[in-house]
């Protein structure tokens, strides 16, 4: 029934594996990009307010900036 487990793990099953698990991430990824894209856009609307525009075409890179400052901030503790 569940044969494949048991089988030994060769170099072309590893790659197939890791090549769907790269797929699926860069899947989850872009949907989770989009979602907060679409949100900050349909808040920018519900406030009449522009919304994110300044990062990229129409704003779609705004995300990934935030998430690069994020990141680069400095931590401090006092």
């Amino acid at each position: 029934m569940r044969d494949w487990l048991y089988e030994p793990l060769t170099l072309g099953r590893f790659a197939g594996m890791a090549l769907l698990i790269f797929g699926l991430l860069n899947v989850v990824l872009f949907l989770v990009t989009y979602a907060i894209d679409i949100q900050r856009k349909l808040l920018g609307w519900m406030q009449s307010r522009v919304g994110p525009n300044r990062v990229g075409p129409y704003g779609l890179l705004q995300t990934i900036a935030d998430v690069l400052k994020l990141l680069t901030k400095e931590s401090f503790i006092p």
